[in-house]
C-alpha cells in the first residue's frame, strides 16, 4: 500500500519520513527520483536541448533559469515527471502487500495522488515553517520561497489529504499521532 506524504515547504515531511524509517518502514523521497533522473542519459539530453542549447547540464544554472523564468518549471516537469511517475509505480508494485511511504512535496499540484492508496499532509504553524526555512542558507532560502509560490496552500493540501499529521513543537504528540495513523493504515491494509 503506497502512502504519499506531502505538505508545504518547511512542514516537516522529511522529519515524518525519518520517524517512519526509525520504525523500519520503507520511505522514499521523490526528490531523490529527480536526482536519479538527472543521471539518466535520455533525460540529460532532453534537458541539454531544452535549457542549455545542447551544452552540458548544469544544475546550478538550471535553478537560476527556473528562478528567473518560472515558466521554465513547466518545461522541466514535462521532462522529469514521467521518470518520477515510473519510479513511484515501481515502488507501489514492489510493496503492494506492505506499507510504503513516498515523500512528494508537489503531490496534489502534479496530480500524483492517483498513484497513492492514501495521502498524508504534514501540517505545521506558519511561525514554525518560517523558522525552519530560515535555518537553511540564504541562497537556498530564496529558492525555497520561489518554490513555495508553486505549491498549494497548506489549507488546500489538508482539504485534499486522506490523513493529517500535526508536526508542531511537541515531538511526543507527533510521534503518538503518527503511530496511531500507521496502526490504522495497517488495519486497512
Amino acid at each position: 500500500m503506497l502512502i504519499g506524504i506531502t505538505g508545504v515547504i518547511g512542514s516537516g515531511k522529511s522529519f515524518i519520513g525519518q520517524l517512519l524509517k526509525e520504525k523500519n518502514y520503507p520511505v522514499y523521497d521523490s526528490d531523490e527520483f529527480v536526482l536519479k533522473a538527472y543521471q539518466d542519459e535520455k533525460i540529460l539530453l532532453a534537458l541539454q536541448k531544452a535549457f542549455f542549447n545542447n551544452a552540458p547540464f548544469d544544475k546550478a544554472k538550471l535553478k537560476e533559469l527556473l528562478y528567473n523564468q518560472p515558466s521554465n518549471l513547466q518545461k522541466l516537469n514535462q521532462i522529469i515527471h514521467p521518470f518520477v511517475i515510473c519510479q513511484i509505480q515501481e515502488i507501489k508494485k514492489k510493496y503492494e502487500n506492505d506499507l510504503v511511504f513516498v515523500e512528494i512535496p508537489l503531490l496534489f499540484e502534479r496530480h500524483l495522488e492517483s498513484l497513492c492508496d492514501y495521502t498524508i499532509t504534514v501540517k505545521t504553524s506558519k511561525c514554525l515553517q518560517k523558522k525552519r526555512l530560515k535555518t537553511r542558507n540564504l541562497q537556498q532560502f530564496h529558492f525555497m520561497q520561489f518554490l513555495q509560490k508553486q505549491q498549494l496552500s497548506q489549507k488546500e493540501k489538508i482539504r485534499r489529504a486522506d490523513f493529517i499529521i500535526e508536526n508542531k513543537m511537541n515531538l511526543k504528540k507527533t510521534k503518538k499521532s503518527l503511530q496511531s495513523l500507521v496502526d490504522n493504515l495497517k488495519k486497512i491494509n
